[in-house]
């Protein structure tokens, strides 16, 4: 696999961050790249972090070619839903159902 060798800089910017970037999938690819540079055995870097090798393997390239802020960007595919052409209509349907329901029925005998 692909050798990682960090520099002080990048060292350090990956154990600050580790545990505290906000989002936890950084965090395993930040977790991962320490544990390469580290020439921990890939196989238990994939069984310790719950990942498969062709996981690990991508976070290495992109970590050799963009560097820490590689790791960094939200790069996750965001599927579509097929049912969202449907949201709107539905939210008019259950918008005119609150505002029917919210209009109380008269309790005078009269009416």
């Amino acid at each position: 696999m692909y050798p990682i060798k960090l520099t002080d800089k990048e060292f350090e910017t990956l154990q600050k961050e580790q545990f505290s970037y906000p989002d936890p999938r950084v965090c395993l690819k930040i977790n991962a790249i320490l544990l390469v540079a580290q020439n921990v055995e890939r196989k238990l870097i994939c069984t310790h972090l719950g990942i498969k090798r062709n996981t690990l393997v991508p976070y290495v390239k992109l970590f050799l070619a963009e560097g820490v802020e590689g790791l960094k960007q939200n790069r996750y595919r965001k599927p579509v839903s097929p049912l969202k052409d449907h949201v709107e209509p539905w939210k008019d349907i259950l918008t005119n159902i609150r505002r029917t329901a919210s209009t109380k029925p008269s309790t005078s005998l009269s009416d």
